[in-house]
């Protein structure tokens, strides 16, 4: 008998080709699990059959008959860049195949964009770039700009800004927030993976398959037909995490296979929530927001910040799910797609009057956090129209006055409504979208 350490292991996960139906080993692709976090569940029901006895600890012929299966995997992973952004001298360097962490926020999330191969993205030197108008190369608009995606652009004193468009041409693009300063003429621009929330009315929710291996011999299992739902973890000061609750449709032991690490993982670069700010956009008179310009910013400063989504899936029951599942597919939830706070310092009565007021007036805003700001990495994380829902209350910052801002997200009112269902469509109205440089 060999005691392993129960730390290592092997997280992989696939986007299911066919729901819960079983996928090659080769065509997993290694996750960055935090350490010790990664805790498959494998359920199997056992069914009383009841039958009528004459003793009271006699079961003759009522042996349990096994019922449904599911599973649940419980893991926390990294909000990370990608360390290479995009410049738009070549296409998008990280496959969809093998990127891991666009597998599990594409499918948890429902959609990805990532535009197309376009000439090398700069200000473009015959334009004025102005904090709310940023020219750009010829062409590059249309082949990678959406209303609700990103761009990030190299500021004068050398961080990177980045910022959501409200609308696009094919040389420029105009933010949904205004930037701190003018980027100077001939700065880079550096455009993003974007995931967005899909409505999932018009066919099932994607799944993730999942393996799940330690060193110990036979700890080695298989989740199919895998949804759920996504927390994000950006304490100041610390690393970027997300963390991930998936309900499997059913499960299996896995072939027998020897353990063996990754030689790496594509497009994963760490980042921690210290060069990071919050942004507030605000629209005319701080009551609406409007898609005819861009929205005033306002920086925060704050101690802690939170950010909850709240895209819960609904399983699609019935007898002829596979492998004992009664599962065949997924839905999503109704209820508010992203909700949070933030602890801002009441340093002044202006501050704690500014936020009873917005919470008393039902004034719209747009959340904007950036974590980081150089190409190490970068994560945008936006909930695009946000109304203050609880009363302002005074809390400790620490050890310093605050005050904690409740907030409850709905789809985007700044871009042009669009009910159709195409990708420009999705992106533009999704209440929580996550962008990565």
């Amino acid at each position: 008998m060999t005691v392993q350490i129960a730390a290592l292991g092997r997280t992989a996960l696939l986007i299911e080709g066919t729901f819960a139906t079983a996928e090659a080993v080769g065509n997993f692709t290694d996750l960055p699990v935090v350490e010790g976090s990664s805790t498959f569940v494998g359920l199997q029901e056992h069914l009383e059959p009841q039958v009528m006895q004459q003793f009271v600890h006699d079961f003759r012929d009522s042996k349990m008959v096994l019922g449904k299966k599911s599973s649940t995997l419980a893991l926390t992973s990294y909000l990370a860049g990608t360390g290479a952004p995009v410049n738009g001298l070549s296409a998008v360097p990280y496959l969809t195949t093998t990127w891991a962490q666009y597998l599990l926020l594409k499918t948890l999330m429902g959609g990805a964009y990532q535009g197309s191969t376009a000439l090398n993205a700069l200000t473009v030197t015959t334009g004025v770039p102005t904090t709310t108008n940023v020219p750009i190369t010829t062409n590059h608009g249309t082949n990678f700009a959406l209303a609700g995606s990103a761009y990030a652009v190299v500021l004068p004193n050398g961080t990177i800004e980045a910022r959501e468009i409200l609308s696009f041409s094919a040389s420029a693009v105009v933010p949904k927030v205004a930037h701190s300063v003018a980027p100077a003429t001939g700065a880079q621009v550096y455009w993003p993976t974007t995931f967005y929330l899909v409505e999932g009315t018009s066919a099932n929710l994607g799944s993730l398959q999942f393996l799940c291996e330690g060193v110990e011999a036979g700890d080695e299992f298989s989740l199919y037909g895998g949804q759920g739902t996504l927390a994000v973890d950006i304490t100041t000061g610390q690393i970027a995490k997300m963390s991930a609750q998936i309900q499997g449709a059913s499960w299996a032991r896995s072939t027998l296979r020897t353990f063996t690490a990754p030689t790496s993982i594509p497009g994963f670069s760490p980042i921690s929530n210290v060069a990071s700010e919050l942004i507030i956009g605000s629209g005319a008179a701080g009551v609406s927001l409007v898609n005819a310009a861009a929205q005033t910013r306002n920086l925060v400063p704050h101690s802690q910040s939170t950010w909850t989504p709240g895209m819960a899936v609904t399983p699609i029951t019935s007898p002829e799910g596979l492998l004992s599942s009664n599962c065949i597919g997924y839905k999503r939830a109704r209820g508010r797609a992203i909700t949070g706070s933030f602890v801002t310092y009441g340093d002044d009565g202006n501050a704690t009057a500014t936020w009873h007021g917005a919470d008393a007036n039902r004034y719209d805003y747009s959340i904007n956090q950036q974590i980081g700001m150089t190409t190490a990495g970068i994560v945008l994380l936006t909930a695009p129209t946000v109304q203050i829902s609880a009363a302002p209350a005074r809390s400790d910052a620490n050890g310093l006055y605050g005050l904690t801002v409740n907030w409850a997200g709905r789809n985007d009112a700044a871009v042009t409504r669009d009910d159709a269902a195409t990708t420009a469509a999705a992106v533009g109205r999704s209440a929580f979208r996550i962008h990565v440089w």
